[in-house]
């Protein structure tokens, strides 16, 4: 399969732990739970989004078997293995991880330390030095311990 230079995605409710880590990774994946699968297909048009699923059904609408909307069945019954699939069937990369709210999708940006400071627990505000915060939502990340948890199963499951 060519390789999309950016590929921006769009999980039905079957897969949706996976638009978490797809998140993780950097690529632009909209989950909409609930929504009608007619729904669902159409916001995946209107927004050039592939749509990725485990659900035979949606494959079988119309704008699908045209190919008006591209859509994935994966195979894998596990987010793990979702992720493995999706990852290398579609030539992902992590150049981007951690570079969107893995909550709503934003994209994030670098936030100065002395601008997060009351809003941080003690222990972060005194060992971190990196912050960001999502333009959309404004929830707050830092490369902590759990990031380095997370690059690990990243590592574990991708390689």
């Amino acid at each position: 399969m060519p390789k999309d230079l950016d590929p921006k995605f769009i999980v039905d409710m079957n897969v949706g732990k996976l638009s978490v880590w797809l998140r993780v990774l950097g690529y632009d994946t909209k989950f909409i739970n609930p929504i009608d699968d007619g729904e669902l297909v159409q916001v995946a048009e209107n927004e050039n989004r592939i749509l990725l699923t485990r659900d035979n059904g949606i494959l079988l609408r119309k704008k699908c078997t045209s190919g008006a909307v591209r859509a994935f069945f994966t195979r894998g019954t596990s987010w793990r293995e979702q992720l493995r699939e999706v990852y290398e069937h579609f030539e992902l990369n992590r150049n981007s991880s951690f570079s969107r709210c893995v909550d709503c999708n934003g994209s994030l940006s670098a936030i100065g330390a002395e601008q997060v400071q009351s809003l941080l627990p003690e222990h972060v505000g005194s060992s971190q030095k990196e912050f960001y915060t999502c333009n959309d939502c404004q929830k707050l990340y830092w490369p902590g311990g759990h990031w380095e948890r997370m690059n690990i199963m990243l590592d574990t499951i991708l390689s």
